[in-house]
């Protein structure tokens, strides 16, 4: 996802789920995390899909878990219903 896409995305969130600054800079953080770890875990890996399937799975539970722990359980619930109509626009957020 581009600089911009990103931005975009995290200004939706913050608007739609009511965050404060500290929520905002913690999804922010968490993200960064993950994706730093995603990325150096499918280096690491290469073109074992298997193996990244499985670890990325584990990590995104993680990911999730730690957003619940950022959010109220209103918020939490609307995260999740942004991110169901997310992954069903496919990359870049375009319907498919």
């Amino acid at each position: 996802m581009s600089e911009e896409g990103k931005a975009n995305r995290y200004e939706t969130m913050k608007k739609e789920l009511g965050l404060n600054e500290i929520q905002d800079d913690s999804i922010k953080a968490n993200d960064k995390e993950f994706f730093t770890k995603m990325r150096e875990k499918r280096e690491k890996n290469g073109e074992n899909r298997e193996k990244n399937r499985i670890e990325m799975g584990k990590m995104n539970e993680q990911r999730s878990e730690r957003v619940k722990a950022i959010l109220t359980e209103e918020q939490y619930t609307k995260y999740q219903e942004m991110e169901s109509q997310r992954r069903q626009r496919g990359p870049g957020g375009r319907r498919n």
